[in-house]
């Protein structure tokens, strides 16, 4: 039986049955276009473990950032920290001139007498920072060699001895063969060293602080 569209048409039922049949095939189109969208949407086995190794090596860049981050961010902490305990001109005084005077001044404090002391000498670290070295040379007994030392500590910006060297005064009484008499040295005589060393310090001369801590500021971080 040959099917006549026309005459379908033609009644209502025949234009029922024609809307009916349109109506399953709209269904039919949309369910197949979904379907295909559900397909995609749902990844393979493969896929998953590919993203899942995508996302394992993208976390352990990130840590791995944030790591040399931290490490570097600490390392700026710690520069910034030498910075303040440096010897900076303009709060200490010009290095050439008030090194020396602050080593003379804890001397006489302890009533110790320097035999020498040099002048100051400076080498590069960096652009910013330098050494500053002083020889120092005196005598006395063992007690005022350790206060000496022991008063340079106290001093600011912290010093640090590069060099110690403690030997016996070998300016004792002699016979006239000049060998020692040790029955004819008395106490303080035979317990007197000479001390000869070299004291150090870092040097600041780099930016102003702020201008070197605003370098360093992150945006919208307050100072």
């Amino acid at each position: 039986m040959k099917f006549n569209l026309k005459e379908a048409l033609a009644t209502p039922k025949g234009r029922l049955i024609v809307s009916l049949c349109a109506l399953a095939a709209c269904w039919l189109l949309i369910l197949l276009w979904m379907a295909g969208d559900f397909i995609l949407a749902v990844p393979s086995d493969a896929r998953l473990a590919s993203l899942e190794n995508e996302l394992r090596r993208q976390r352990n860049t990130y840590e791995k950032a944030a790591a040399e981050a931290e490490a570097a961010e600490a390392v700026k902490d710690r520069y910034r920290e030498l910075i303040r305990h440096a010897w900076q001109n303009d709060r200490d005084g010009m290095v050439e001139t008030a090194l020396r005077q602050k080593i003379l001044e804890t001397a006489r404090g302890i009533e110790l007498k320097l035999n020498s002391l040099g002048a100051v000498r400076t080498s590069r670290i960096n652009n910013e920072l330098y050494y500053a070295e002083i020889d120092v040379m005196t005598s006395g007994t063992l007690d005022e060699i350790a206060n000496f030392i022991a008063a340079i500590q106290g001093v600011e910006p912290q010093l640090a001895w590069r060099r110690m060297d403690i030997r016996p005064d070998n300016r004792a009484v002699r016979t006239s063969n000049n060998i020692v008499n040790l029955a004819e040295l008395t106490e303080p005589e035979a317990s007197r060293v000479n001390f000869n060393g070299a004291l150090r310090v870092i040097g600041y001369d780099g930016p102003p602080l702020k201008t070197a801590a605003a370098k360093t500021q992150k945006p919208g971080e307050r100072p």
